[in-house]
């Protein structure tokens, strides 16, 4: 179970929504926490990109359509 806070019902359609927002290109839309908007100065609709740490390293691009205030994410009875 996730835990947001401030999220608004049009951010939260926007995540779910984006294989249609994005349609024709590699972004996906995404929920990030607080604090790495915070340090890294991300606001709404910046996209981050980066590469994974893989053998074969993949290009990632991610637009932020909702900042979590809620820093703990629930699984089963763990937070993270």
């Amino acid at each position: 179970m996730f835990n947001f806070q401030d999220i608004s019902t049009s951010e939260m359609e926007r995540f779910k929504n984006s294989s249609q927002e994005n349609q024709g290109t590699q972004i996906v839309n995404a929920i990030i926490p607080y604090n790495m908007a915070r340090n890294q100065n991300i606001k709404i609709n910046d996209i981050i990109s980066f590469k994974t740490k893989t053998l074969n390293p993949i290009d990632v691009q991610l637009r932020v359509v909702g900042i979590n205030r809620a820093e703990t994410i629930k699984l089963g009875s763990d937070n993270i």
